[in-house]
């Protein structure tokens, strides 16, 4: 989980599911934001509930691939289990 602060005062500790889930969306919306108004090349400024993050545009997609994630997996859109081997199973 992510360690951060919110404005309110509340750590990430101590917030629900979709408090989590709503900071999340957040951190998605400003991201894209960013990226749209962003230069070619240029650095990418985001800021979200009193936090600011600058990333190279690369950082940038990773950082909303991260954030895209946590939203799947707080919103519970994905499954948990993304593959399973069986390749030593014996009948």
């Amino acid at each position: 989980m992510a360690d951060y602060t919110t404005t309110d005062g509340s750590s990430a500790g101590t917030n629900t599911r979709a408090q989590r889930l709503a900071y999340a969306q957040a951190r998605v919306a400003a991201v894209e934001a960013a990226i749209a108004g962003s230069e070619a090349g240029g650095v990418v400024s985001v800021t979200t509930d009193g936090l600011t993050v600058q990333f190279q545009p690369e950082g940038a997609l990773k950082e909303l691939d991260y954030w895209r994630k946590q939203v799947d997996k707080l919103s519970r859109t994905r499954g948990g289990v993304r593959r399973i081997s069986l390749g030593g199973a014996h009948d």
